[in-house]
This record gives structure tokens, sequence and C-alpha cells, in this order.
């Protein structure tokens, strides 16, 4: 056989052996299921539908994925759903965990660089203000060129307007 050939069937097996996160409908619930399982007394079995298992509420010789077992009704063997593995739901605990760490590290930085001093500190208010109040008696022309004046010393944080 070419080796194309040999990766394409072996594609094609991983294909038919791969299983759904979530198991078909329960068959049979609750009824006894020792002995029906074609693959086994107990664990996975095909009678209970695929990704089900047939287990014992705490019988020590039910292989490990009975220990996945949701819910049980009876005292006997049964049919039960199994809950998913913790290895199919570790695969997305790491990039999770990765992602929540980069957002926190974001929304702290965020914080800092926008809670900080102000990079611009206004200088405090001198001189006169109102130029009216105490030269009232001044006339419009004289006031004019004053303000004139004073407009060309004019600085507005620390540059010449």
């Amino acid at each position: 056989r070419p080796a194309a050939a040999t990766g394409v069937l072996s594609a094609a097996a991983t294909v038919v052996r791969w299983r759904p996160l979530r198991a078909t409908t329960l068959q049979h619930e609750g009824e006894d299921c020792w002995g029906r399982c074609s693959e086994g007394m107990s664990g996975l079995c095909s009678w209970c539908g695929e990704g089900n298992a047939c287990c014992k509420r705490g019988f020590s010789g039910d292989p490990a994925e009975c220990g996945r077992a949701a819910v049980f009704v009876s005292d006997h063997h049964e049919c039960v759903r199994l809950q998913p593995e913790p290895a199919m739901l570790g695969q997305w605990a790491i990039p999770s965990v990765v992602i929540l760490a980069a957002w926190a590290a974001a929304c702290v930085g965020a914080r800092q660089l926008f809670a900080g001093s102000p990079v611009v500190k206004p200088k405090a208010l001198e001189g006169e203000v109102d130029l009216q109040w105490r030269r009232r008696n001044r006339d419009e022309a004289a006031l004019r060129r004053e303000l004139t004046e004073k407009a060309k010393r004019l600085t507005w944080l620390g540059f010449h307007v």
C-alpha cells in the first residue's frame, strides 16, 4: 500500500472510534443490566445506550467509569448516565485560566494608568481677575489698551499664547 493510503485509512479509523462528549439517550433506565451488556458485566454498555454504563451504587468490582455515574435509582446493577470525563473538561482549564489572567492584568494595568496623578498640573490663579472692580472710573480706551497688553503676556500651561 502507498503511504498516503495508509494515512487515509488510519484517519478514517480514528473518526469511527470518536465518541461524542454527551451520551445518547439513556435506554433501559433503572433496569437490571447485569449480564446484558455485550462489552462485559459492568461498565460502558451498548444495551444502556452509547456513552452510558451498567453500574451498581458502591460496588467495588465496577470499572472506573462507574465512578462518574450521575444518579442511581435502585440497589442492583442498572443503566446510568455518566458525567463528562474530567480529561475532556481539563483541556479547557488551562486556556481559560490564561485568558482570565490576561484580562485581570489588562484591567489592573488600565486602572493604574487612568487612576494615577495627572501629567499636567494647573497653576494657581494669581493677579487681578476683575479689572473693572477697582477701575470703574477709567475710560474704555484705557481699559482696552491694558487688556491688550496683558493678553500679549498671557501664558497657559507654560506656553506663551
